[in-house]
């Protein structure tokens, strides 16, 4: 008997919405390179965006989900900073949004402020969260008419902002929605964690999120940071506490290839 196509169980999660991440026409991190990943994905035929089969929906993350990484303090830095400066404002307080902007990582030039940019990156980490917790099995990864309509794949080509930390942007990243959506798992089970970042850049955020939880190993392959940002990911960076050795690094020369 002829084999019967297996149904996929992968699914995409995109929304243009998504698109509105961007830090200007000057800056090297560009939106229109996620649109047109999706755009060679609907026109491979790899990606159907009207099939509710191959897509999942997500929702913007609650406040509350983003205080399981993100302190109480830079989430309503963030959400400040998102209102445009007011023609009106006096030099004090444009002073004192400078200052601000400077301590929570938005003062050099790296990460710059955006309109609107809390609305934006809340609804990319909780896309994260519900995508993760779909593969997992949980409340918060939605309904399915059937546990074989549950993805074991979710590809959410716009999150993976791996840089931020609790208290700040970095590497053009505001929210850490990894993270965000690792630390829900944490708390809704009794899962463990195996986090492998092949970015060239050292997923530093990530790391720093779970350095000392056992629940969590993060595995990270990129460039070494004697040369690249953010500087960190050396092999000796291992965890702490109970979590130590659950922080593993592979910092590669540049220009490594498959053979090297």
């Amino acid at each position: 008997m002829p084999n019967t196509p297996t149904k996929s169980r992968a699914r995409l999660m995109f929304e243009a919405a998504e698109l509105d991440y961007d830090f200007g026409a000057q800056h090297p991190m560009q939106p229109k390179r996620l649109q047109a990943l999706v755009d060679l994905l609907e026109i491979s035929g790899l990606w159907e965006p009207d099939n509710e089969q191959t897509r999942l929906n997500g929702r913007a993350a609650t406040p509350e989900e983003l205080s399981l990484i993100h302190t109480p303090d830079y989430i309503a830095a963030v959400q400040r900073l998102s209102i445009p400066e007011k023609a009106e404002m006096s030099e004090e307080e444009r002073g004192e949004r400078a200052q601000l902007a400077a301590r929570s990582g938005f003062g050099d030039g790296d990460t710059p402020i955006i309109p609107d940019m809390h609305e934006i990156v809340t609804h990319i980490t909780g896309d994260t969260l519900v995508a993760l917790n779909a593969v997992m099995g949980l409340a918060e990864g939605g309904t399915f008419n059937a546990e074989g309509e549950r993805p074991f794949h979710v590809f959410h080509p716009a999150g993976g902002w791996h840089h931020a930390w609790a208290e700040r942007a970095s590497g053009f990243c505001i929210y850490n929605d990894i993270a965000v959506a690792i630390a829900h798992v944490l708390r809704e089970s009794e899962a463990k964690v195996l986090y492998i970042d092949f970015d060239a850049h050292h997923g530093d955020g990530v790391q720093r999120a779970f350095y000392d939880d056992p629940r969590v190993m993060t595995i990270s392959f990129h460039e070494t940071g004697r040369y690249l940002f953010p500087g960190t990911g050396d092999v000796l960076e291992l965890g702490k506490g109970a979590g130590r050795g659950y922080s593993v690094n592979i910092p590669l020369e540049p220009f490594t290839e498959d053979d090297s």
